[in-house]
């Protein structure tokens, strides 16, 4: 089973973008769900209690503050890439540390487009290397959209659904181009 690692930007659309239908918990039914406690954090400060519990009774929230090789992954990655939050920091850690080190079946979505371009330079930082001793090889990592599409292409979510989906963020902020809507379609 491939387990999705989500950081708070996916659960923010979840919540404010896509409000057809609950597309987490739909996930949570095919898929396990993971986060880290610092997304969790995130999103309480965000929203209400109501909604964050809501939420996150289907998402298994992580905890890695007494993992050494955690602590020291985070505080390199705060300090080279100051404009990270500690949720997608952390959230991609929990995937480098728990499933691609352990060569476990993942995949970490986020929307961060300064997340995803920071992890393409992982890939070829010999810093990070010499520091923790291991190279990312491959990275397992898709956004909101992909992972909505997954869910079609599994049965989860229908054609209709969909529809609605693009409607609601149509009238979001969300970013959405016309190759993404041909792509969630399908």
């Amino acid at each position: 089973m491939t387990t999705k690692i989500l950081d708070n930007t996916v659960i923010s659309a979840s919540i404010n973008e896509i409000t057809c239908l609950d597309f987490v918990e739909r996930c949570s039914k095919i898929y396990p769900i993971e986060t880290s406690l610092e997304v969790f954090h995130e999103t309480e400060r965000g929203f209400d209690k109501v909604t964050t519990n809501k939420r996150f009774r289907c998402i298994r929230v992580i905890d890695l503050r007494y993992h050494g090789q955690y602590r020291s992954l985070l505080n390199y990655m705060k300090n080279r890439y100051p404009y990270l939050h500690d949720g997608e920091i952390s959230s991609f850690l929990l995937g480098l540390l728990d499933y691609e080190k352990k060569n476990k079946k993942y995949y970490y979505v986020t929307d961060d487009q300064s997340m995803k371009k920071v992890i393409i330079k992982l890939k070829n930082d010999n810093l990070f290397y010499q520091n923790f001793g291991f190279m990312i090889s491959k990275f397992f990592i898709t956004g909101t959209i992909g992972l909505l599409r997954r869910l079609f292409d599994r049965g989860a979510i229908s054609k209709k659904e969909i529809d609605d989906i693009i409607k609601d963020l149509r009238n979001s902020s969300f970013y959405l181009t016309t190759d993404l809507i041909d792509y969630l379609r399908g």
